[in-house]
């Protein structure tokens, strides 16, 4: 039986056998009376307003999965892909303005793929034990050497304070909460706020890698101050170009505050 029967058995079956639909047509219409006098009538009103089509035509197969009836790979994929809930966190990493290098930094960050001593313990070698930032070494982990220790609280201080942040120990995640759902003032503060942490996370990086892996002896302070600010105003400026970032750190957070849209109406002759 098919749907239609079983909404409706009593009167889809009649005298032991099944009535089929070509029973319902007369001359390549449907037969209303008929339809109306088999089953009840709110079902025969909707079968009489479905189009029979041309019998002259060929059949042709429907893809149901579009509207227009016309099969595609991408609703195919669509179907038998397994979907999985969208993470907030992931999809702010990325911008068009940010360096797919630093987006890519806190990709691996989030998923654990920075070669720390959990992440290498996984293939069976030994990470290094403490850490490098500090004057009196801790336990090296992503957590200390991106928002523990010394080094990162310096520069989370730095580059936050203008735009009213303080800094303090909590897990990463959070802390990338904190910055991207605080309200923001403008599209430009929004934007500055979305990339801060990023560029942030990439100079300690950096800097981390060139000393544990390269010549490096110590964490300049001031060298990555700028390099954070000169990446930031790097992004703005690409993003939103008529922007005139000041150089000053203290300075260009306090102006991005207080940008406010500007209204302009060109007379169209």
């Amino acid at each position: 039986m098919g749907p239609l029967a079983q909404i409706c058995p009593d009167f889809m079956i009649g005298n032991g056998q099944r009535i089929k639909i070509r029973d319902f047509m007369n001359n390549n219409r449907w037969n209303v009376q008929k339809l109306y006098n088999t089953m009840p009538g709110h079902i025969a009103l909707f079968i009489s307003s479905v189009g029979i089509g041309d019998v002259n035509d060929r059949d042709y197969a429907v893809w149901k999965a579009t509207d227009n009836g016309q099969y595609s790979n991408k609703s195919a994929w669509t179907i038998i892909r397994s979907l999985r809930q969208k993470a907030p966190l992931i999809t702010k990493i990325w911008h068009n303005a940010v360096p797919f290098k630093i987006s890519f930094l806190s990709w691996r960050l989030l998923h654990n793929k920075l070669p720390f001593k959990d992440a290498v313990a996984k293939f069976g070698k030994q990470g290094f034990k403490d850490c490098i930032c500090c004057i009196s070494p801790q336990d090296e982990t992503p957590q200390h050497a991106f928002i523990e220790g010394k080094v990162a609280h310096h520069l989370w201080n730095k580059i936050g304070a203008p735009l009213g942040f303080k800094h303090h120990n909590i897990p990463f995640r959070g802390l990338l909460e904190e910055w991207w759902n605080r309200k923001a003032k403008n599209k430009v503060h929004k934007f500055t706020m979305q990339i801060a942490p990023m560029m942030i996370l990439w100079e300690i990086w950096k800097a981390w890698s060139s000393c544990r892996f390269g010549e490096q002896k110590k964490f300049d302070l001031y060298k990555m101050e700028m390099q954070i600010t000169w990446n930031m105003k790097a992004a703005i400026t690409v993003a939103y170009p008529t922007i005139n970032a000041e150089s000053n750190w203290c300075n260009r957070g306090d102006m991005i505050e207080k940008l406010s849209p500007v209204v302009k109406c060109i007379p169209v002759c």
